[in-house]
């Protein structure tokens, strides 16, 4: 999954919901070139723009000004899960499958990532099956649970 995030040319729109609040978001990645090219552009409410040009990060925000950090990709609103080295996660969570679902037309592996320990959250994870990358990711944190939807 690392590996479709980190090579494949994709975009996504999402959603991340919590009981006060709903976030709508578009996400876009290009790989050329050996180089990384991403976008984060939030859907609702004020407007504003993250853009990766290879190693560099920039924020876009109404009435901010403008900044840049050097940094290898764009964290602000995407689940920590999606970039994550599953044999390093290994240690410290178990995957239990769930079977197979049909999500938005399109088949996914269900897979439950849960902490061996009480000090972490768990995930609900769809998967696609074509692309091995995320359709859904729900964190289930005990008290509030976060849908993050991709489509």
């Amino acid at each position: 999954m690392a590996n479709a995030v980190n090579n494949l040319n994709y975009e996504i729109a999402f959603v991340q919901t919590s009981p006060s609040n709903m976030d709508s978001f578009r996400y876009r990645h290009i790989k050329r070139d050996n180089k990384t090219y991403a976008q984060l552009v939030t859907l609702d409410g004020d407007q504003q723009e993250i853009i990766q040009r290879d190693n560099l990060v920039s924020y876009f925000q109404l009435d901010s000004r403008a900044f840049t950090l050097n940094s290898g990709n764009i964290v602000d609103a995407l689940p920590a899960v999606i970039r994550s080295n599953f044999n390093k996660l290994a240690e410290n969570y178990d995957f239990i499958p769930l079977g197979k679902s049909r999500v938005a037309g399109r088949f996914v592996d269900t897979i439950r990532i849960v902490p061996k320990d009480d000090f972490r959250y768990q995930y609900l994870v769809l998967l696609m099956k074509k692309t091995a990358y995320y359709c859904v990711a729900i964190c289930l944190t005990g008290m509030v649970n976060y849908l993050i939807s991709f489509v």
